[in-house]
């Protein structure tokens, strides 16, 4: 090989390593071209800049020791306006190639072994690319050989719109992950036929339609979007209507961006200086994920909602307080379609983001059938219902954050699905003891004696039914499900299955459902009609447990409560077949969100103590309708009136305070916001806070408070018949079910 080869040889060999600073090319390039930021060193990466001086293409970094990216910037602001490889930055010695394909960026690994980090896909073979030019917009264009645009940088934005650029419609500008992060984000801004729109996950939660700043010209569909040096515009097919606008004043140059915390900014550079011209969400709790999964957003603060707890400002989020309960992850894991789902109330001063931009799932239906729809939907995380509308909103994976009272004009009540994962229950009612102050406090109220009481007695008769059963069977849960049964004593009729199904003529007439069941119409062999309620949520109770629970609901008498004349349970089967009564009387054994136990025992406390409350018995002084005068006590917060004057200063305020606000709480007219007997119990032993009664829930006593004063002066005496009633007590026999215990 003579010295001129040779000479040839190394210099093409070390080209790429000797010149380190290649010369920076005004506004084309033509191909065949390579670029590095190592071949660009002394540029800073740069390799082409715009005829009018303002923009710049370059391979470059954003801080030190950090990857590399193919970037558009603004000369005099440094703003990236365009970023090629954001999912895939690159090292200072990988290239950029411009060719007869377009453009491509090759990345090496440690094994020499390459592969495309990024490219110009989508260009029309039949057209060869002939130069990169970089235009005075900022716009990078590849040209073929007569100068036609094949394919532009501001067709595929990134998180920014500069000025003089334009998005067709079904172009999105994605946010970045994070500030030191360039890979694309969840939020993202959408052009459709009709607005722009942002999104989270694809779920919106801001258009620029409903924004005050804004404004609608026309209602043609929108072809465009443009940002100019006198606002935002969504223009029509023919590039000069207005449909909706956002005037700004005048700027030399502005971008329009959408940060990596879900805002979208307008901004201009005046002065050597950003001054920002818009942002919305002005409202920081309409932002998606503001405080992370399940976190509460109230005025742009973030905390948990009612029963939960954690770090809203953590990626976990907030979860249920009670550690028996789980939120559910959707469609994944198919063991969950068996557990037990249990909805955990938000409250009704909440509601989420994508609700004012979707249709309901369904119109016109009820709570519990809404609930119902998203139990039967894997993928339904919660729900969101409107009183005044009857509508129902199913939340979907992935889940963000709660909006709270200050947050939404339309207030909704919301309850998350949860999954049960273990019981609390026997813990509960291992208890030796119940409070002391729960048996001495306020005689002289009907609705906390008769609580109180009942609560007594149920976990006293609980614990000895358990212990009993426990002693027989042994620690062992290994014992035959029929010596369970038996093992258990106060047992009703049990039925066979085949004996129901026969009953029922194989469960074709339904009569009712509610949140735990559905009841269908049955006629046994003695001709008797019956109400058999086919249990579709047992929690995590087994064969023994239900039994046992099944015995107490069986010897439990009350002038309020259908009789419980059996039951069935069969494998995974759980029925309670009840005497068939009048609809009204029916209508009592549909409502609950417990356990099988537990909403039996809330209907007696929540509907027999609404009666009992009429009576007083000879306290004095005996206002006409307690329920309320303990309302408008709790209001007036004078609970100590409430104590019988006998007990002098033996109970404290707060004492009291505590009884009346779990009293109250069991009397909301939503069954849904009434408390389980489990947490009743729990809060009254001081196990669990105590929550505020909603005054929503209870307005229905002023109303009943006043018919039954009205009935009082009406009737005009007091003299009680042999049965120990007034006759004020007849205006309660009369009222139904559903009055005495309030709407459900």
């Amino acid at each position: 090989m003579g010295s001129s080869s040779l000479f040839l040889f190394f210099s093409s060999a070390l080209l790429p390593y000797l010149c380190l600073s290649g010369p920076i090319t005004i506004q084309t390039i033509k191909q065949p071209f390579t670029a590095s930021h190592f071949q660009y060193i002394d540029q800073s990466g740069v390799f082409l800049i715009s005829s009018n001086g303002n923009f710049t293409a370059s391979i470059s970094n954003f801080e030190e020791n950090s990857p590399y990216y193919f970037c558009i910037t603004h000369v005099l602001s440094d703003a990236i306006i365009w970023i090629a490889n954001r999912n895939h930055p690159i090292s200072d010695s990988d290239k950029l190639y411009l060719t007869a394909n377009g453009l491509a960026i090759n990345t090496a690994d440690s094994s020499s072994n390459t592969s495309v980090a990024w490219s110009t896909q989508g260009l029309n073979s039949s057209s060869q690319v002939s130069a990169m030019q970089l235009q005075d917009s900022g716009n990078l264009v590849l040209l073929d050989r007569n100068n036609v645009s094949l394919w532009g940088s501001f067709d595929h934005p990134t998180d920014t719109i500069a000025m003089g650029q334009s998005l067709a419609v079904g172009t999105s500008v994605d946010c970045y992950t994070a500030d030191n992060d360039r890979s694309v984000g969840d939020y993202r801004l959408v052009v459709t036929a009709g607005d722009a729109v942002l999104q989270w996950n694809r779920m919106s939660y801001w258009k620029l339609s409903a924004e005050p700043k804004g404004s609608q010209d026309s209602l043609e569909p929108v072809s465009f979007l443009a940002l100019n040096d006198t606002g935002l515009f969504l223009l029509g097919s023919d590039r000069s209507t207005v449909v909706i606008k956002l005037t700004l004043g005048p700027a030399n140059f502005r971008v329009a961006k959408l940060g990596f915390d879900g805002k979208f900014r307008v901004s201009k550079f005046v002065d050597k200086n950003w001054v920002q011209e818009f942002v919305s969400p002005a409202d920081e709790c309409k932002i998606p994920l503001i405080c992370n999964k399940m976190g509460l957003c109230t005025s742009g603060r973030c905390s948990c909602p009612p029963n939960f707890h954690g770090d809203p400002l953590s990626k976990s989020g907030c979860t249920p307080t009670d550690a028996s309960l789980a939120l559910p992850s959707g469609c994944i894991d198919r063991k969950e379609s068996n557990s037990s789902v249990f909805y955990v109330n938000l409250g009704s001063e909440s509601d989420y983001f994508a609700n004012e931009f979707m249709a309901p799932a369904k119109r016109d239906i009820s709570l519990l059938a809404c609930q119902d729809l998203c139990t039967r939907n894997c993928s339904c995380l919660g729900i969101f219902y409107g009183n005044s509308s009857a509508s129902c909103y199913l939340l979907e994976n992935p889940l963000g954050s709660i909006m709270g009272s200050s947050s939404s004009s339309r207030k909704r009540l919301g309850y998350m699905k949860t999954i049960v994962v273990s019981s609390r229950a026997n813990k509960l009612n291992e208890a030796t003891g119940f409070p002391i102050v729960g048996l001495i406090l306020l005689p002289s109220s009907g609705v906390l004696l008769i609580i109180i009481v009942v609560l007594g007695f149920i976990c006293w008769r609980r614990n000895r039914l358990y212990r009993t059963a426990k002693s027989k069977l042994g620690r062992s849960d290994s014992s035959s499900s029929e010596l369970e049964i038996i093992s258990v004593p106060g047992l009703p009729v049990r039925f066979n299955y085949e004996d129901l199904v026969s009953a029922t003529e194989s469960f074709s007439t339904q009569i009712g459902s509610g949140g735990f069941g559905t009841v269908y119409r049955g006629t046994l062999p003695d001709k008797s009609v019956v109400a058999v309620k086919k249990i579709t949520n047992v929690g995590v109770q087994g064969k023994k447990e239900f039994c046992t629970e099944i015995a107490i609901i069986g010897s439990t008498r009350h002038v309020n409560l259908v009789k419980l004349k059996g039951f069935c349970a069969q494998g995974r089967q759980r029925f309670l077949v009840y005497e068939y009564m009048n609809r009204g009387s029916l209508d009592r054994t549909l409502f609950g969100n417990g356990p099988v136990l537990e909403w039996q025992e809330r209907f007696e406390i929540a509907l027999g103590t609404a009666r009992g409350l009429a009576y007083l018995h000879s306290w004095e002084p005996r206002p006409a309708y307690f329920p309320l005068h303990a309302l408008e006590m709790h209001e007036k917060k004078r609970y100590s009136e409430l104590a019988d004057s006998r007990l002098e200063r033996r109970v404290t305020n707060e004492e009291v305070e505590k009884l009346v606000k779990v009293a109250l709480c069991c009397l909301h007219e939503d069954p849904i916001l009434r408390p389980t007997m489990v947490t009743v119990v729990s809060k009254l032993e001081g196990i669990s806070p105590l929550t505020e009664p909603r005054q929503e829930s209870l307005n229905f006593l002023r109303f009943y408070g006043r018919r039954f004063s009205e009935a009082s002066r009406i009737e005009g005496s007091n003299e009680r018949n042999e049965f120990g009633f007034s006759s004020s007590d007849k205006l309660m026999s009369c009222m139904s079910a559903q009055q005495l215990s309030g709407p459900r």
